[in-house]
C-alpha cells in the first residue's frame, strides 16, 4: 500500500498466515510500481527469517515484527534458538530501535484503516468456503458496485 492509501499489490491464498508471502508480495509491488521499493514494512503475520533474508539480499530494508515483538515480553534467545534462526536476534534488536518503531507506527496509520474499511464496509472479511470460481464472480460483481 502506498502513502496515498492505494493498494499497490494484492494476493489471495488459502493459507491461514502470510509468513511465506513476503518475498512474493515484494516482487508483486516491484512489478506493479516498476521500481524496487526501498523498504518493506509488514505485520507479524509475514514474519519468516528465510523470507526476510531473501528480500534483504535484493537490497530492500525489511521491518517485520515477530510474535514476540508484536506484543509479547522481551525474551532472550538461548543458544539453540540462535543456531536454528540465524539473524533473528539482530533483527529483533533492529526492530526495537526508533526507526523501526516509526515505520510500524506509520504502517498502522496508513494500512490498517484501509483494511478496516475493506473488511467492515465492503464485506471482504472472509473468503473461506465460497470456492474460487464463486469468489471470482463475487469479486467482479463487487468491483462493479464500488
Amino acid at each position: 500500500m502506498s502513502d496515498d492509501h492505494i493498494v499497490v499489490a494484492r494476493r489471495v491464498h488459502q493459507k491461514p498466515v502470510d509468513n511465506r508471502s513476503l518475498h512474493e508480495m515484494t516482487k508483486l509491488v516491484q512489478r506493479q510500481s516498476r521500481k524496487k521499493p526501498p523498504l518493506v514494512v509488514a505485520d507479524c503475520g509475514y514474519h519468516s527469517m528465510p523470507q526476510i533474508h531473501t528480500v534483504e539480499r535484493n537490497g530492500i530494508e525489511v521491518y517485520v515484527a515477530d510474535q514476540v515483538l508484536a506484543g509479547g515480553p522481551v525474551v532472550e534467545m538461548n543458544a539453540r534458538q540462535k543456531q536454528r534462526t540465524p539473524g533473528l536476534a539482530e533483527h529483533r534488536e533492529r526492530m526495537r530501535g526508533p526507526t523501526a518503531r516509526e515505520h510500524q507506527r506509520r504502517r498502522k496509520a496508513i494500512v490498517e484503516p484501509v483494511f478496516g474499511v475493506l473488511k467492515q464496509q465492503r464485506g471482504c472479511a472472509v473468503f473461506a468456503g465460497v470456492g474460487w470460481q464463486r469468489w471470482k464472480w463475487n469479486a467482479r460483481w463487487r468491483r462493479q458496485r464500488i
